[in-house]
């Protein structure tokens, strides 16, 4: 059977994987990656994982409508709901607002062309633009693909895949989503006020970093359930926020991490209330690439790598297809300006932070936290910081 990849990168200097299906993939992510700085763009995965949508059938197109968590499945009507997202994206920002780029491209061997109607509607909806290639010149073929990536992520990732990737007989497409996010904090931290420190990485290490500090009014809490606090910080000029929960124990994100497997990220965001806080950040970077293929597998997408894999919908010839990979990559920093980055069961909480203070409550974020770029609708980029570098 013929190999069918999916590629996604993403940049962070961070709709359609809703909230609690990100949350899923995190939960996995963070505990294969626990002791690894993680960033991942759960609407880079979810936009391309989208686009094989869009040419699957049968037991293929349903497990990865669940996995999506897509409440229909008419798929004009999520195309045409994904449509109206990028109009919104592309909507020209403030000129102190965040840059926030969306680009979706199809690469396919040269040798087969794709279903006139599945062309039609990812050109129409996604705008994903077909490229044919021939795979058999490998170095050339790869230059060009990691060339697309460069220009969509800003030059920060260089290289998506590699010449050794391809095979001209049995690579019969990529599909690949980018993501690139820059954003202005709305209150940025001042670069002196930035001093050396430790930052606990469990109870037995420490590591030397830049911490950055503000006393400002935020939205904070205290997550009684999560046995964490929470800070959430806006870019300029959007509706776009970095959540950032810190558990109150040094080695609490494990912990932290299962439990948020079963919440919403909004419904963190709502039991935070705006206060004066004295914040202490560290400045980080984050890199991170991993094969989704068996996590995707673990969280009920089986049929898309298998032999059974019905990928009709796509190809104009009768091609035996499935899908080899789903790679992802992304990249991740914050510091004083801002941050950023590319990518190509309920809990009820109740918020301490209601109640009045005789002081100004003190956030330190000084060991390992999990951290979510979003705005009400979608999650961008999610992540934990393990050992900021």
């Amino acid at each position: 059977m013929d190999r069918f990849n999916i590629a996604l990168c993403g940049t962070l200097l961070l709709l359609l994987l809703q909230s609690t299906a990100a949350s899923k993939l995190f939960e996995v992510l963070s505990e294969k990656y626990a002791t690894e700085n993680l960033v991942i763009s759960p609407f880079s995965i979810g936009s391309a994982l989208t686009l094989a949508y869009m040419g699957s059938g049968g037991q293929t197109a349903e497990e990865l409508r669940l996995a999506l968590n897509f409440k229909t499945s008419d798929k004009l009507r999520t195309a045409m709901q994904y449509e109206n997202f990028l109009r919104t994206l592309k909507q020209p920002a403030a000129n102190d607002g965040p840059t926030l780029m969306v680009a979706n491209r199809i690469f396919t061997n040269h040798r087969i062309s794709l279903q006139p109607s599945f062309n039609h509607l990812v050109g129409t909806y996604f705008d994903a633009q077909a490229q044919p290639l021939n795979f058999g010149d490998k170095v050339a073929a790869a230059e060009q693909i990691n060339n697309w990536v460069r220009q969509q992520t800003a030059h920060k990732i260089d290289e998506m895949i590699s010449a050794e990737d391809l095979d001209e007989e049995n690579t019969i497409a990529l599909i690949l989503n980018a993501i690139y996010f820059k954003g202005k904090w709305s209150k940025s931290f001042k670069a002196s006020n930035t001093i050396a420190k430790d930052f606990k990485v469990n109870a037995h290490e420490t590591a030397p970093i830049s911490m950055m500090k503000k006393t400002s009014e935020f939205k904070f809490g205290y997550l009684n359930e999560l046995d964490a606090t929470a800070v959430e910080l806006p870019y300029a000029s959007s509706n776009i926020n970095m959540l950032v929960i810190l558990p109150n124990q040094v080695n609490g994100l494990r912990t932290l991490e299962q439990k948020l497997a079963f919440v919403d990220w909004s419904t963190i965001s709502s039991n935070l209330h705006s206060q004066q806080i004295k914040l202490e950040l560290p400045k980080f970077k984050a890199t991170f690439s991993t094969d989704l293929a068996k996590i995707l597998q673990q969280l009920g997408v089986r049929h898309l790598f298998s032999d059974a894999a019905d990928l009709g919908a796509m190809f104009s010839s009768s091609l035996a297809v499935k899908v080899d990979k789903v790679t992802h990559k992304a990249f991740l920093e914050v510091n004083e300006e801002g941050a950023e980055a590319t990518a190509a069961t309920s809990v009820h909480m109740v918020a301490k932070s209601a109640m009045a203070y005789t002081h100004v409550p003190e956030l330190i974020v000084d060991h390992p936290f999990v951290f979510v770029i979003r705005d009400e609708r979608t999650v961008f980029f999610v992540g934990h910081v393990v050992k900021p570098e």
